[in-house]
């Protein structure tokens, strides 16, 4: 296996040796295999899931522009930019979505100009959640999703015009009893 790895060039060592880190850290964790843990989500700042935004200061109601871009599902629904959140060593942008004044949805995103720079923030986010949630439920190329008692975790990364996005959303289960605009609530 590592002659592959060291191989004639030696950049292969380079591009290689990250693979067999993650590898060890996967196996001595027990990542490998087995049924995955469900956590519940967890608090972003002093954000939570559930929680009120009653006494929380420094929400900004989304613009009609925001709210284009992503409108209003629900009845009762307001969603807001919120003061940016100190998470795993940086200062990251923050969204709220709100039902009747409860937290329904967490948003914090960053974007970045070096795609090095957000692949090393998306796997240190991603083995947070590994750490607090386990395996997670799904995954693909960009996106990482735990299914938790209380709703879901979605990692997402991506490259955008402005440079390279990573996302971090959680979503509570509460979304099934909510009634849509217009409709019945969504769990039935």
């Amino acid at each position: 296996v590592l002659t592959g790895i060291v191989g004639p060039n030696r950049f292969n060592l380079l591009v290689g040796l990250p693979l067999l880190v993650v590898a060890a850290l996967y196996a001595r964790q027990g990542m490998t295999g087995g049924p995955a843990r469900r956590g519940s989500t967890f608090p972003i700042g002093t954000y939570s899931l559930g929680g009120p935004i009653q006494g929380i200061t420094g929400l900004s109601e989304f613009s009609p522009q925001e709210y284009a871009l992503m409108p209003k599902l629900f009845e009762g629904e307001t969603s807001y930019d919120a003061p940016p959140v100190m998470f795993l060593g940086r200062l990251w942008g923050m969204s709220l979505g709100t039902v009747n004044g409860r937290i329904y949805k967490t948003a914090l995103y960053l974007l970045l100009r070096s795609e090095f720079e957000a692949n090393n923030v998306a796997m240190a986010a991603r083995q947070f959640c590994i750490e607090k949630l386990g395996k997670p439920t799904e995954q693909k190329t960009g996106q990482s999703i735990w299914d938790t008692t209380d709703g879901n975790v979605i990692l997402e990364t991506g490259k955008t015009a402005e440079g390279f996005a990573v996302g971090l959303y959680e979503t509570s289960s509460a979304v099934k009893t909510f009634k849509r605009q217009g409709g019945p609530p969504v769990g039935r």
